[in-house]
């Protein structure tokens, strides 16, 4: 995260208040440690430096090493779209942008954590896997704004509806910022949020203001093995038959121009299960890519008798495939950033996702003095 520092701040620092200055001293630990990136302007940072007050005499050297490299962070700072205001007796509060993200946390001085301060940022998932992908959504973003710049973080494990209940333990302890991540489960393009996304937005309707945690989710897509590039699902489905086929009809429905957003992109559809689909638009979405997939025609689809479980109607890439994706990006993801070519609506999502795991987790490296 980034800390900013206020006039406030350092004036009731200079005026000798003890709690203040104890939180400037565990601010200046937080960026010595490279946890998360402390900034102000010149003035005030000199001010920080001169403090008479504080108990360890590196909280001194710390600001000034800040100052020394007042340049290069003002390069890094001013693409970070959300900074962490600490302020005097107020309430805490969230400002956010146009589009519903956090751009600046209120966080009062006198609600303030040592280990809150000190705790890297927790990014919440179903899994780990879909946190490890989603932060290679934060290097893709930081690869294209060509930012140099820390982001450690700590993985935490939703499970599925759990999901809403972790992200509220975690709002409510303040231990540690979080930022969780949620699929949208959407079955179709006018489907309607999964069970597990509505939980955590109905959780947070509440008057509570959530200042230490956010949750983001694409709508565009139904989780995110949707998002996985199709160069890099074909590369980890190539040595298996059934796997490749998933690929196949995938790229033989987007060939035609239909939409594979919403697509069972793991398990696929069996003639069981398309069968039993209730929904309307829902069936409507998935016969088309049969159609395209199968070479059949609607009135085939309708005199299926005894579907059976295991014939296939649309193929999947495996279960597994975010984990056989991660295996491959663990070896080769920096050779595939330099050439990456993503299509526009699905860049415009790892750029939208992973801003805000820069956003959530920036912080310098390490320091010493």
């Amino acid at each position: 995260m980034l800390y900013y520092i206020t006039e406030d701040i350092i004036e009731a620092a200079e005026n000798r208040n003890s709690k203040v200055i104890e939180i400037l001293e565990y601010i200046a630990m937080a960026h010595r440690h490279g946890k998360h990136i402390v900034i102000s302007n010149r003035k005030i940072l000199q001010r920080l430096v001169e403090v008479k007050d504080y108990e360890n005499r590196k909280t001194s050297q710390i600001y000034k090493s800040i100052l020394d490299k007042y340049a290069t962070y003002g390069n890094i700072v001013h693409k970070i779209a959300l900074k962490v205001v600490f302020v005097l007796d107020r309430e805490p509060y969230v400002k956010k942008n146009v589009t519903g993200r956090y751009e600046e946390i209120g966080y009062p001085i006198e609600n303030v954590t040592v280990n809150n301060l000190l705790n890297e940022t927790a990014l919440l998932g179903e899994n780990i896997n879909e946190v490890a992908f989603y932060h290679l959504m934060g290097e893709f973003y930081k690869k294209r704004l060509a930012i140099q710049i820390h982001t450690p973080y700590i993985p935490l494990h939703g499970g599925g509806d759990t999901t809403k209940n972790v992200l509220m333990i975690e709002a409510m302890s303040k231990t540690r910022f979080c930022l969780a991540f949620l699929d949208s489960d959407k079955i179709c393009p006018n489907g309607s949020l999964g069970s597990t996304l509505k939980g955590v937005i109905d959780s947070r309707k509440k008057k509570e203001c959530f200042y230490t945690s956010d949750y983001i989710y694409s709508e565009k897509y139904r989780e995110v093995e949707n998002m996985i590039p199709i160069d890099v699902l074909r590369y980890v489905c190539e040595n298996n038959a059934d796997w490749i086929k998933g690929v196949q009809d995938i790229e033989c429905i987007q060939k035609e121009s239909e939409d594979i957003y919403y697509y069972d992109v793991k398990l696929g559809i069996s003639e069981e299960k398309y069968c039993n689909i209730k929904k309307e638009n829902q069936k409507e979405y998935i016969t088309k890519h049969i159609i395209l997939a199968r070479n059949v025609t609607k009135e085939d689809l309708r005199n299926i008798v005894n579907p059976s479980k295991e014939k296939k109607m649309l193929f999947g890439t495996g279960g597994d495939v975010l984990e056989r994706v991660l295996i491959y990006y663990s070896e080769n993801f920096t050779q595939w950033l330099e050439s990456a070519a993503l299509p526009p609506r699905l860049e415009d999502e790892w750029m939208r996702i992973g801003r805000e795991v820069i956003n959530w987790t920036c912080a310098p490296s390490p320091i010493r003095v």
